[in-house]
């Protein structure tokens, strides 16, 4: 099991990369990524509470939650950081720079 994960992990972070190095939309990838490690990580806590008692088991659920919902949290806030990044953009090519103003009189 460990190594199936250690390739989706591998899997994901690589099309997470590629999606970013060529700005395509990488959400999907996160989402899934997300998904996977809370689902970890809630099968880590059933089977904390049916009963296994192993410290790397626990180390490892907590892992996996944590993580989770830090790409939740980034599955929700890097799209917002995008349109404020691509808004700058556009208002940087679109301005012409400071205004003067001439008084003719």
């Amino acid at each position: 099991m460990v190594r199936g994960v250690g390739a989706r992990d591998f899997f994901t972070g690589c099309a997470l990369l590629y999606s970013a190095l060529r700005r395509l939309d990488y959400r999907p990838w996160l989402g899934l990524r997300a998904a996977s490690d809370v689902a970890d990580g809630v099968g880590g806590v059933l089977s904390l509470r049916a009963g296994t008692r192993c410290p790397q088991q626990a180390r490892t659920t907590r892992l996996a939650l944590v993580l989770g919902a830090v790409e939740v949290v980034a599955w929700r806030v890097l799209p917002a950081l995008d349109d404020v990044s691509e808004a700058r953009r556009r208002f940087s090519r679109t301005s012409t720079g400071p205004v003067s103003v001439s008084s003719q009189g």
